[in-house]
């Protein structure tokens, strides 16, 4: 990356690296991004948001948690954040409920040291009728360097 990314987008760079693993993984149709991201990343809110939710249909509970795990300890999500000048210092699954599965990442940016501890969370519930796809805002991406993301 050309700058020196704060510890706010730092976390959001690994939301977004973390979104697109999860696309490659899952089919798009199934979940959907919620809360705080959703309204950042495609809404243009100007607040940063702590954790990534999502809602999730149809997906078994030990096939999300394995495709999620999958992702988190692939060598190869590793290099990217390493990239990135992240690292992933510490992974817990403290919730894995038919209804809410949730992940505690850490994360540590070379640049500052300190630790950035995030969530990710998947809640079983219907979508609503307004669900709608499209790319992440070309802006957001262009700030963190990366290809369009759907």
């Amino acid at each position: 990356m050309a700058t020196r990314l704060g510890d706010l987008q730092t976390v959001e760079h690994f939301h977004l690296l973390f979104l697109a693993q999860l696309g490659t993984r899952l089919d798009k149709k199934l979940y959907a991004l919620k809360g705080g991201c959703n309204l950042r990343f495609f809404w243009k809110s100007i607040r940063y948001s702590q954790d990534i939710d999502f809602d999730v249909q149809t997906i078994a509970k030990h096939t999300l948690q394995k495709n999620v795990r999958q992702i988190l300890d692939a060598p190869g999500f590793k290099t990217i954040l390493r990239g990135s000048k992240i690292q992933l210092t510490k992974l817990s699954e403290p919730k894995q409920t038919g209804t809410t599965q949730r992940w505690k990442v850490h994360l540590q940016a070379d640049a500052s040291g300190i630790d950035l501890p995030t969530k990710i969370e998947f809640s079983r519930r219907k979508f609503d009728l307004g669900v709608t796809f499209g790319p992440v805002d070309s802006e957001i991406l262009v700030a963190h360097n990366l290809r369009p993301l759907i």
